[in-house]
This record gives C-alpha cells, structure tokens and sequence, in this order.
C-alpha cells in the first residue's frame, strides 16, 4: 500500500460533509467517481458492499479508489 493513498484516505475520513462535497467538485469526478467515494467515505461502506451497490467488480472498485487518492493527493495534500 503507498502511503500517499493512505494520507489521502486520512484526509478525506477527516472532512465535514460540506468540505467533501466542495473537494468531490474540485477533483472534476465523474458521477460514478463520486458515488463511490461518497458510499466509502460518507456511508462507511466496504469495497464488497460497493460493488454491490454499483453492480461493478471488486477490482474495478479498488482500482477507481486507488486512481481517486492518488489524484486527491496530488492535488490536496503534496
């Protein structure tokens, strides 16, 4: 695991719910992006339980995560 992904993880448990809903519109996701970082961060749910909820695999949601924080780091933290 690197740790800027796990920074960025910190960073975003963290935040208020106005602060991260101002972060998801300043990463330009798209709406799958932010659906699935909001059901992560905001729902608490775990990758099984989202790709689920999104009908997607379980490796197709933890690489969006990955993608997601190291674009949240880059962007926020570094």
């Amino acid at each position: 695991m690197k740790n800027s992904r796990k920074m960025a993880r910190v960073f975003l448990d963290g935040l208020t719910k106005t602060k991260f809903n101002k972060i998801l519109d300043e990463l330009n996701l798209s709406d799958e992006q932010k659906t699935l970082l909001t059901l992560k961060h905001v729902y608490r749910f775990d990758n099984f339980r989202i790709s689920i909820e999104m009908n997607k695999c379980r490796n197709f949601i933890s690489l969006s995560l990955q993608n997601i924080y190291d674009k949240v780091y880059k962007n926020f933290i570094a």
